[in-house]
């Protein structure tokens, strides 16, 4: 006959014992916190967007908004990406609004300066960061008659001329 105590018959379910709920909890504690920390970065890399965005210089914003406005500028080369059908397209710049004409089809788009690098790449006058319709974009004033539009997140770059 087997020798049971009265030990062995009142032991409970692994699942009721305290050692496995710490346990749970230290694991759900790590996990909420990952979380949290996802989403402190999202907050944090959206405050320095709004940083960027009031740091632009006044003075260089108001020169590069009338270089902008100065006339119309035609895309003379597409100088890469799949957007072949741009070039001949004609950009006119005006009060936070791009309006391009190719073939026919007019599109007005709504733009935001976000920010300005003097000299960026060495040899221009400015580059500036663009938002055109809530995409990232970029600008970069060549000479006076020439700038360099990296559109669509680099999935173009167009040389545009007046």
């Amino acid at each position: 006959m087997e020798n049971t105590t009265s030990a062995d018959n009142n032991q409970k379910p692994w699942f009721k014992k305290w050692w496995v709920w710490v346990i749970i909890l230290v694991v759900l504690g790590q996990i909420f916190k990952k979380d949290d920390s996802s989403a402190n970065e999202n907050q944090s890399s959206e405050q320095s967007e709004n940083q960027v965005k009031t740091s632009v210089n006044p003075q260089h914003l108001s020169e590069l908004n009338e270089y902008l406005q100065r006339g119309q500028w035609t895309c003379t080369n597409v100088e890469s990406g799949t957007a072949p059908f741009m070039k001949g397209a004609t950009f006119i710049f005006s009060n936070n609004t791009m309006i391009v004409s190719s073939g026919g089809t007019t599109v007005e788009n709504n733009i935001e300066i976000t920010g300005i690098l003097p000299n960026v790449p060495e040899g221009s006058k400015y580059s500036a960061l663009i938002t055109i319709n809530k995409n990232k974009d970029m600008l970069t004033w060549i000479d006076e008659n020439l700038m360099v539009l990296s559109w669509g997140g680099d999935k173009a770059k167009l040389r545009l001329q007046r």
